[in-house]
């Protein structure tokens, strides 16, 4: 009988608690959208006109892939995108992901990059371009990011700060309602003559509250 009301009593509890932890798992669930899990088909792309990201004959070279063992924990997927920065002052590539969003009640976006190999003299910085109705929308540079070679560096970018002059063209919070696409576009400046391709890994991209 003890032994029954024991069990009882036990069941009770463990119920309660899991129903105490719902409401954090719903709320935390909530907090992130995430904007892929790198699972199932990619929907990612390289440009075909960015110097970056094709040959000497403008032909695209490089497609974006999807990896195991490449996020920032053991066995996370990730995207490891290739561009080859051409020598000379300017060079730049567009990583784009197809995905039609509402961005309008988040915070923030954010995105974690990582540079994997290292190029004496090669700086490469990070920014968001975002497609509200199909047109080319980039972030000022005053949040664009430094690739560090070897380290994760977060690209955190606001989006209900719609201040003059922080995107390239005239933008309100109802244009976020409206995100066909978003990219990442890497350039370099003063890239050495005998410049190599690298890789950019991305990982979690997601809006944040």
């Amino acid at each position: 009988m003890l032994q029954a009301v024991g069990r009882r009593s036990f069941g009770i509890v463990a119920a309660l608690l899991l129903l105490a932890a719902v409401p954090f798992c719903v709320y935390a669930a909530e907090e992130t959208l995430l904007l892929d899990d790198f699972e199932g088909v990619s929907e990612w792309s390289q440009s075909g006109w960015a110097d970056a990201d094709v040959d000497p004959d403008w032909i695209v070279r490089y497609v974006p892939r999807i990896r195991p063992n490449m996020g920032l924990d053991e066995g996370e997927r990730a995207l490891v995108a290739t561009v080859h920065f051409k020598p000379g002052d300017y060079s730049q590539g567009v990583i784009l992901h197809s995905r039609a969003d509402d961005w309008s009640e988040w915070k923030e976006f954010a995105v974690e990059l990582k540079l994997n190999q290292e190029i004496e003299g090669l700086n490469v910085r990070a920014k968001l371009i975002i497609f509200p109705d199909d047109r080319w929308t980039e972030q000022s540079s005053a949040y664009a990011v430094t690739l560090v070679p070897g380290e994760w560096v977060t690209l955190r970018v606001p989006i209900q700060e719609i201040a003059e002059g922080y995107w390239s063209a005239e933008m309100t919070l109802d244009h976020f309602k409206r995100i066909k696409a978003y990219a990442i576009k890497v350039d370099a400046s003063k890239i050495p003559e005998h410049s190599e391709p690298v890789q950019v890994v991305i990982a979690r991209p997601r809006l944040e509250r």
